[in-house]
């Protein structure tokens, strides 16, 4: 029997041998390697394995898919160069298949379909459910008309290539999964290379084989129905093939950014005093931390003070720079208990502080409507001796700390009797002369009134007056001068003291 005669039979076979492997790696590999990593784990202790693990037991088909998406695009990737290499595809790259392209060919089906089977099968847990769908029904029906009508062999074979960036695409996606930082170098390494694999085989490998095919073949020369599917493919796969190379380029962009920000993030940071040891040669050469501080305030021996001007300084690393302004901006102050008993003393006085304009001005709106005054009254005093922290200074000989005192009062609340009326302005409105002092005589005499104004004391209670009002009236009568010019208070008048 011939070779075109058997080609249905043979992609059938290759197919369902694809689709049954695929599904037993799927069910059986997953556990397998969580044994590995079981045992790996408890030998040598390490984050990977655990999250791993982690991950599996979560979502356990996370690990199946990506194992065989994996397998599966290695293979595949690889037999094609194979075909490329061993077979005549490259002078005819549009009529005619060999025995190693179609059974390229038939394992790109059986695995495409086994795909589609994959994600309908978990279309709840996939984001993108249904554009990759749509991605995999076309791939299936494109490779089964080429593989039917034994066309297109070198087009058919540049998209089983395009599986070698599915690789790194699919470990960018596990990476995100175990939570591994975007900023780190193992996400880079894979970012970039990805970005790489996709500008070669998604930009670079199918222009060039465009440009040999039409130079030995045209496309014309193949029937209308693949001709139709093959046109088809073009336009979808090169949709596709631009989509991944710009998000490959952001991706690339992104990390970038990302690590930039966390070795200024790293370099704005303050080191401990482990840290900076580990990296130079001796602890000479490190900077002061907090505990080294402290220790200095409490009299113990300093490192000279020519330790920091000595430190190697990088480009951007100011937590290896110079103090500015005599204080330490590095020191990590939080970790003092002292800063800590501090931060809740001032924090228990603003509490009470509050507390106590709260309550005055809630009595303070109950005494407008009752009358009722509220006082708070001081107690005896509380004197508490406080001793100053030293933050942070600059290296040189220890001084003793001042002892300061701080008055402590803590308000007593004192409910006073009601508050009387307040009473009206009082007003001296007569005709008569009132003794009061004027400050020039200069009066014009064409003037029939005069208003002269009055200021009383303040009403601030009931208090009895040294000399009546009238008895002040009736001493008016006997002086001439203001006798001849009558006195009048002005017709609206309110005195400031007035409530």
């Amino acid at each position: 029997m011939a070779w075109p005669d058997t080609a249905t039979c043979y992609v059938l076979l290759v197919a369902s041998l694809t689709v049954n492997v695929s599904a037993a790696c799927f069910f059986l590999l997953p556990p397998g390697v969580a044994a590995v990593l079981r045992r790996v784990s408890r030998r040598s202790p390490s984050s990977w394995p655990s999250q791993v693990l982690d991950m599996h037991e979560d979502h356990p088909w996370t690990l199946g898919k990506y194992l065989v998406d994996q397998l599966s695009s290695c293979v595949l990737c690889l037999w094609a160069v194979c075909a490329l290499a061993t077979t005549d595809v490259f002078q005819r790259p549009f009529r005619g298949l060999s025995a190693g392209v179609a059974s390229v060919f038939a394992a790109n089906v059986g695995h495409y379909v086994y795909k589609c089977f994959q994600d309908f099968h978990l279309r709840n847990d996939l984001p993108n459910f249904r554009i990759n769908f749509l991605h995999h029904a076309v791939t299936v029906i494109v490779y089964v008309v080429f593989s039917l009508y034994q066309q297109s062999g070198l087009f058919g074979l540049l998209g089983v290539l395009f599986e070698g960036t599915v690789i790194f695409y699919e470990t960018s996606k596990l990476l995100q999964t175990l939570d591994v930082e975007r900023h780190s170098v193992v996400y880079g390494v894979n970012i970039i290379i990805g970005t790489v694999m996709t500008l070669v085989l998604r930009g670079v490998v199918p222009i060039v084989f465009f440009v040999l095919a039409f130079r030995v073949s045209s496309p014309f020369d193949m029937d209308y129905m693949p001709l139709a599917f093959y046109f088809l493919s073009i336009i979808f796969f090169a949709i596709i093939n631009l989509w991944l190379l710009r998000a490959s380029v952001y991706s690339v962009r992104r990390f970038f950014v990302r690590r930039k920000l966390h070795i200024y993030a790293q370099a704005l940071q303050p080191r401990s005093l482990h840290g900076s040891s580990s990296r130079s040669s001796s602890p000479s050469s490190s900077l002061h931390s907090t505990q080294g501080l402290l220790a200095l305030e409490e009299g113990l021996p300093a490192a000279p003070p020519t330790t920091v001007r000595n430190t190697l300084t990088k480009k951007n690393d100011f937590a290896r720079l110079t103090p500015v302004s005599n204080t330490n901006i590095n020191a990590n102050v939080g970790d003092d208990p002292r800063y800590q008993k501090f931060v809740n003393t001032m924090t228990d006085g603003a509490k009470d502080i509050t507390r106590v304009l709260m309550m005055e001005t809630l009595n303070m709106s109950r005494s407008a409507k009752t009358r009722e005054r509220v006082q708070y009254v001081r107690p005896a005093v509380n004197t508490v001796n406080i001793r100053p922290m030293t933050i942070a200074a600059s290296p040189g000989p220890p001084s003793q700390p001042r002892t300061m005192s701080r008055t402590v009062h803590t308000p007593r609340r004192v409910r006073l009797p009601p508050a009387p009326p307040p009473h009206p302005t009082r007003h001296v409105v007569t005709h008569e002369p009132v003794p009061v002092q004027i400050p020039s005589t200069n009066i014009p005499s064409h003037t029939s009134k005069t208003h002269v104004t009055m200021s009383l004391p303040p009403d601030d209670g009931p208090r009895e007056s040294s000399q009546p009002v009238t008895k002040i009236i009736r001493k008016v009568k006997s002086d001439p001068f203001i006798a001849r010019h009558q006195v009048m208070p002005p017709k609206c008048y309110r005195s400031r003291y007035s409530w």
